[in-house]
């Protein structure tokens, strides 16, 4: 028997297939992942859902997201959505330092699934309502194509899908426990085109979080796979983004990544990663106004993503565009008013302007620590635990020329997600013509140049 995949609440009724939320019929405005806490908090009311709960459900453990900004970012947007106030909630509960509680009562349209169906079913409707960014990407070609697959393949792709947001409980991880799926049901169906979609996001998932070469590879290898199995005219847009970035981190190849940047795009012009991560791309080609155009369109799709725009502020940065970069940095930290990548940028934007005691009161004030100067700042940076870009750069300002060279190339190896705009990142100045930076540039693919498209 189908699941209504629609929860109703006190004139809200949140369709958990779509992503969509409505009151008294009429669609509101918000993002997918503003829906999706609100799909994980509404599915648990009146309980307790804890801040980790909702970081390993939603974000899982990619350390390029700031959990904390994002997670505030949405539960504003859910809140507004439903009129809802903090100071004296209707509808969402804080409870300092532990989570939220779903104060109203929740009904489901479902019907009762037979016993041997209802875990998968109810799988199907949490993966949907509760996914994370990438794999939003892949649920709506999945949509699509599974129907043609037998019922076991189907119901192993439905366990991949689940557990692939799933928190770490133990051995297997969650991650691991996906990958496992996704193969059982290509064992069953090699031609289904989501289980080879599902392998390069475990793949590519993998590859982000720690550099590894052979993630970036069998992240390839996956989506080239399901893009070859799927109809020629319809190529699925999250197998193309997922082999961009594996392109990109796993091999350099800036022409193959920037080739299937595009055929996403022109796929799915709503994947806002894939506008936001081709902006990247184009920032560290130094084409900056193409660049700043795809991330406005990566924020007109998700407004009030602290990542994107503080990556409005960054692309203005590394085009030298100072004034505009403090700016779009300020509205991150009215978004989000702890988000670091954001503070950065003010001030490395305070001291590319000339400005040293604006930079100085700015790092003192976000990191509520007195720094007495600028060295003291990037003693604390290099002694901070930062990945080995940025202490690179703290070591260099420092005057330490051979360290930072040392740090930089222990970010070639680990993959740091920074090195797209190390040609461009202005930081390095003043050893940019360094025999082995020039090397460190050329390892990462951008000496060559690279064709117009």
């Amino acid at each position: 028997m189908a699941m209504a995949h629609r929860l109703s609440f006190e004139g809200f009724e949140l369709d958990l297939a779509a992503l969509e939320l409505y009151r008294e019929g009429e669609p509101l405005k918000l993002p997918p992942q503003p829906v999706r806490v609100l799909a994980l908090l509404a599915r648990g009311a009146g309980q307790v859902v804890t801040r980790e709960e909702l970081r390993r459900e939603l974000w899982g453990d990619d350390t390029h997201v700031d959990f904390e900004g994002s997670l505030h970012s949405c539960i504003k947007q859910v809140r507004a959505a439903l009129g809802d106030d903090a100071s004296s909630p209707r509808f969402i509960e804080t409870l300092p330092r532990r989570g939220y509680r779903f104060l109203p009562e929740v009904r489901s349209g479902a019907t009762r699934p037979s016993r041997r169906r209802g875990w998968l079913l109810a799988a199907l409707a949490a993966t949907v309502a509760v996914a994370g960014l990438f794999l939003s990407g892949m649920m709506s070609a999945s949509s699509r194509r599974a129907h043609d697959a037998s019922p076991e393949a189907r119901e192993a792709l439905l366990k991949a899908r689940y557990l692939l947001n799933k928190p770490d409980d133990g051995e297997p991880t969650s991650l691991d426990a996906a990958e496992r799926y996704f193969r059982e049901a290509i064992d069953l169906d090699a031609r289904l085109v989501e289980a080879h979609e599902g392998l390069a996001e475990v793949s590519l998932r993998r590859g982000l979080s720690s550099g590894a070469l052979d993630a970036y590879e069998a992240a390839v290898a996956s989506s080239e796979r399901a893009l070859a199995l799927a109809p020629p005219d319809e190529p699925p847009a999250a197998a193309l983004f997922s082999r961009a970035m594996g392109l990109w981190y796993g091999r350099w190849d800036w022409d193959g990544a920037g080739e299937s940047f595009e055929r996403a795009l022109a796929q799915d012009d709503e994947l806002a990663r894939a506008h936001h991560w081709y902006a990247y791309y184009l920032s560290g080609l130094g084409r900056h106004e193409e660049a700043l155009r795809e991330i406005e369109r990566a924020r007109e799709l998700d407004p009030l993503s602290p990542a994107i725009q503080s990556d409005v502020g960054w692309f203005y940065f590394f085009a030298g565009r100072y004034e505009k970069a403090l700016a779009a940095s300020r509205r991150t930290l009215e978004i989000e008013p702890r988000f670091v990548l954001a503070e950065d940028c003010i001030v490395e934007c305070y001291l590319a302007l000339g400005r040293k005691d604006a930079a100085i009161r700015e790092a003192s004030r976000f990191a509520q620590h007195s720094f007495e100067t600028l060295d003291a700042l990037w003693r604390a940076r290099l002694d901070s635990g930062r990945g080995p870009y940025d202490a690179g750069l703290a070591a260099l300002r420092l005057g330490h020329e051979d360290e930072a060279l040392e740090l930089l190339r222990e970010a070639v190896a680990r993959r740091s997600l920074w090195l797209p705009v190390l040609r461009v990142d202005p930081r390095w100045s003043s050893i940019r013509d360094r025999p082995e930076l020039v090397a460190l540039e050329r390892e990462v693919g951008l000496v060559e140049p690279r064709r117009e498209r």
